[in-house]
């Protein structure tokens, strides 16, 4: 098996069904433990980063999830995306 290439930029979409599609669902509205809707969203960028990384209310913190920053920013714009 190849060794895990660094290199290779982090795919949100995976990371994001990993992490937070067990509340936010696979298409950011699930809505589960009070989970926001993601779709309908209107946090600026640094905010989406933000809640990533420290959490509120129910969500926790993702940042050691998530481990990287590129890992977080990758999320965020795929989170991003889902906006209507």
């Amino acid at each position: 098996f190849p060794s895990h290439d660094t290199t290779v930029p982090p795919n949100g979409k995976e990371l994001y069904l990993e992490n937070c599609a067990v509340c936010h669902g696979e298409d950011g509205k699930l809505g589960a433990s009070g989970a926001k809707d993601l779709t309908v969203s209107i946090l600026s960028d640094n905010e989406v980063l933000q809640r990533i990384n420290e959490g509120k209310n129910g969500m926790p913190p993702m940042k050691s999830a998530l481990e990287t920053k590129e890992n977080v920013a990758a999320v965020a714009d795929y989170v991003k995306g889902m906006r209507k």
